[in-house]
């Protein structure tokens, strides 16, 4: 089942390598204290899970990228997807509201269809574990 772990940098510093390692893995790490705005957000992570086209900072468009991933699976045959954000206190200039709002989107929108809506809703879409990491 998917999930955010909240967790130091010593652990980040131990369990990262596992994954990193891991073929089975798209492994995804950004550092929070780069980013200022959504639209920096949303970008650095269109660059980082290389969406097909631009979000522009439409939000609706990225949330449908981030639960389709198919040229992922395509490209790297993973079966779980993890995403790391160093210094996530920091993201946002430390803006609770819009990393509340981050939080939500995953519990809400992306978990969701990872953990099973994606075998109801998706031609041959299959369950995936999709985990992201705050580390601070």
């Amino acid at each position: 089942m998917s999930s955010i772990c909240k967790i130091g940098k010593d652990d980040a510093l131990k369990i990262f390598p596992l994954y990193k390692n891991d073929s089975n893995v798209f492994f995804v790490e950004i550092q929070g204290k780069d980013i200022e705005t959504l639209d920096d957000y949303m970008l650095k992570i269109e660059k980082s899970f290389h969406f097909p086209s631009p979000c522009e900072g439409n939000a609706n468009r990225f949330l449908d990228w981030m639960r389709d991933l198919t040229w992922l699976d395509e490209a790297f045959f993973c079966k779980m997807y993890i995403l790391a954000i160093h210094d996530f206190s920091s993201i946002f200039f430390g803006d609770l509201y819009i990393r509340n709002e981050i939080e939500r989107y995953f519990i809400e929108i992306i978990f969701p269809w990872w953990d099973g809506d994606v075998e109801k809703f998706s031609v041959g879409g299959k369950r995936k574990e999709f985990n992201v990491y705050f580390v601070d």
